[in-house]
């Protein structure tokens, strides 16, 4: 091997070494990555539990996974931004009680000063200079005491504050897929799935044609009308406006959830009838 040939390979070698001003940029673009695709996976698996189909093993590819990430964020972010923190109300008067304090000792020291000096010209300066000293001394230690004991204090409560937020933040970032999920499911349920186009609907002026539910018919010869919310190839789960169905690739139904709708006066729930 010649010079130029090993040359060659060392220069090789640095071109694919990644500069240390781009690790910090490729460490989030990873972490990015990862957390997209595991925020699309959360999210579409709590979406199915809130429909009804719960403890499901999905696989969905990259592509499908930003996908539903992008779909469960457009909601949760408008539930992220309306979140509100709140301390106890006991903590809102701290401050203000430890400015009081202060407060009320400097106007105690200016009112010993005020009085101090009305004092008769006839006391002994030794005595007056001791007491001096010690009230000086006693007020400062006072007021270092108190600003050292406030001060231990706030410095708890920012410390505990933060540990909680970071804690908070983590889960946040973590839960953020399943809340989102669970939210939207939830959802479709308690609307119905499958309604009449009212064409007189002052809203639904200027349509002149629109889709409808599907339609499927099951290997039992019974029809139903609702959506598709997952397929897989030898599985897929219909919704309909009586229940959540999981079928087979023959259109056997292997397990069916009812959906219970409460009556009128609230007194108790039935069954919507299947279509």
């Amino acid at each position: 091997m010649n010079d130029k040939t090993v040359d060659t390979e060392i220069k090789s070698e640095s071109k694919l070494t990644l500069s240390p001003k781009l690790l910090p940029l490729s460490a989030i673009v990873t972490f990015l990555i990862a957390y997209t695709h595991f925020f699309g996976m959360s999210y579409r698996k709590s979406f199915l539990e809130g429909v009804g189909f719960e403890a499901l093993s999905i696989n969905i590819s990259p592509d499908e996974s930003i996908y539903f990430a992008v779909r469960g964020l457009t909601g949760a972010i408008s539930k992220l931004l309306k979140l509100e923190i709140e301390l106890f109300d006991l903590n809102h008067l701290i401050p203000g009680a430890a400015f009081s304090i202060f407060f009320i000792i400097i106007w105690a020291n200016k009112k010993y000063q005020f009085i101090k000096k009305n004092e008769s010209e006839k006391s002994d300066d030794l005595i007056r200079s001791f007491i001096d000293k010690m009230t000086d001394t006693f007020f400062k230690t006072s007021i270092i005491s108190i600003i050292s004991l406030f001060s231990a204090y706030f410095l708890q409560l920012l410390l505990a504050f933060l540990f909680i937020f970071t804690l908070a933040t983590l889960w946040i970032i973590m839960a953020l897929g399943i809340a989102a999920g669970e939210s939207d499911g939830h959802a479709l349920i308690n609307k119905t799935i499958c309604t009449d186009f009212d064409w007189a609907d002052e809203k639904k002026k200027g349509i002149n044609r629109v889709l409808g539910c599907r339609r499927i018919t099951l290997n039992d010869g019974r029809e139903i009308k609702g959506v598709y919310i997952h397929r897989e190839k030898e599985r897929s789960y219909f919704l309909a406006n009586d229940g959540a169905y999981e079928l087979n690739a023959n259109k056997k139904v292997l397990s069916y959830r009812p959906i219970y709708k409460r009556l009128e006066n609230n007194i108790t729930n039935k069954i919507i009838k299947k279509q």
